[in-house]
């Protein structure tokens, strides 16, 4: 009704107005209070939402369904915090009372430099911290059980730490928090999700629990720092691009991970060790591409495919040794690697895509162990080939 109205400064709202619509004020950014009547009952979406200037939230006391203290919007019981007025600025200390803090309540409040979060809060909304850009730090009490999507993303955080109660950090929780550089995760985390940590540029390192079983796309992918990260052992699924884009220079994937997914660890320049885990059978597609300080990786056992261009332009690697239960090798997966010489075959010819060894040295070739099926010399595929005697 008043969407972007820049003319309004005050609303005082009469006792028959029973309901505010979702967005109803929405970026009036000349809006500095806002008396709340006894009547209203229904108060939608983000009626208030991203009004700079906003300074008051104030109800009315016999108003039977929400209340303020200290200028902020509550139910009436206080139990859930609703709004936060988007220029209130310094260090906040949610009530008591509170025990959930609804989807965006502090969202675009970038003046808060600290909020106190008290041992009863249960759950935080989606995007409930989003865009604060002066908090500093977040430590979650033990009592929190759930944190909604995007929570502090965008946030200025340079420090988090995670309760026992959290057993999944939600898709976005972190995402582009620029100034993040440390994280503590709870030994009863279960998930990461989506995007969780994406894009924080300044975290180095990271230790994920072994109470994590999955970690989902894109969780760590474009923090450009993170040099170090140890991943639990239990941790049973490594998504999508997950680790994709970040400055790792080693990394351990643990026995209990049975497929890398596509583009997993894509880009990771500086990537010179990785051991695989032993239960390990599918590497995705592209999901070493463009490591180019990786010089050697022991393919374990159990491994039967490898995806196209699962290593391709890893430009470093001199070596390969593919393990006898392998039964195929997708299109260009070692495309472009520049410097590998030897290939090794343990078992019979897996299927092969096309153009898997295009790009590799001068003097390339194939090594196959004798009586192995599928394999011709002296070339196969249009490369030298060599069949070794037992």
């Amino acid at each position: 009704a008043f969407y972007k109205c820049r003319g309004l400064t005050s609303i005082s709202f009469s006792d028959s107005v029973k309901s505010i619509g979702s967005q109803a004020f929405y970026q009036c950014r000349n809006l500095q209070s806002i008396s709340i009547s006894k009547g209203v009952s229904v108060i939608g979406s983000q009626a208030f939402g991203s009004c700079p200037m906003l300074v008051s939230l104030m109800v009315h006391p016999e108003n039977a369904t929400f209340s303020s203290v200290n200028e902020t919007l509550f139910n009436k019981s206080q139990s859930l915090l609703i709004q936060v007025p988007m220029s209130k600025s310094g260090a906040y200390t949610i009530p008591a009372k509170v025990t959930s803090i609804a989807k965006q309540a502090f969202y675009n409040c970038s003046f808060i430099t600290a909020v106190s979060i008290p041992d009863g809060v249960t759950s935080i909304g989606e995007s409930a911290f989003e865009n604060c850009n002066g908090l500093k730090s977040i430590t979650l009490p033990d009592s929190v059980v759930t944190l909604g999507n995007n929570a502090f993303a965008y946030s200025g955080v340079s420090s988090a730490s995670t309760g026992s109660g959290i057993t999944a950090i939600r898709d976005g929780t972190f995402y582009n928090c620029l100034n993040l550089t440390s994280v503590t995760l709870s030994d009863r985390l279960v998930s990461i999700g989506e995007l969780a940590f994406s894009g924080c540029y300044n975290l180095a390192s990271v230790e994920i629990p072994d109470s994590v079983s999955v970690i989902q796309a894109n969780a760590f992918s474009y923090c450009s720092a993170l040099a170090q990260v140890t991943i639990g052992a239990d941790v049973a699924s490594i998504g999508m691009r997950a680790f994709s884009h970040t400055s790792l220079l080693s990394v351990t994937i643990p026995d209990a991970v049975t497929t890398i997914r596509d583009g997993a660890f894509y880009h990771c320049e500086k990537l010179a060790r990785v051991n695989l885990g032993s239960g390990l059978k599918t590497i995705g597609q592209s999901a070493f591409e463009e490591c180019d300080a990786l010089t050697d990786i022991a393919i374990p056992d159990k491994v039967e495919t490898i995806r196209a261009a699962a290593f391709r332009n890893c430009r470093s690697l001199s070596r390969m040794n593919l393990p006898d239960r392998i039964d195929l090798v997708g299109s260009k997966a070692f495309f472009g690697c520049k410097r590998l010489k030897e290939f090794w075959f343990e078992g019979d010819a897996p299927e092969m895509g096309s153009r898997v060894f295009a790009g590799t040295a001068d003097g390339f070739t194939i090594y196959y162990q004798e009586r192995k099926k599928g394999f011709t010399s002296p070339t196969w595929l249009g490369y030298p080939s060599v069949e070794l005697e037992k």
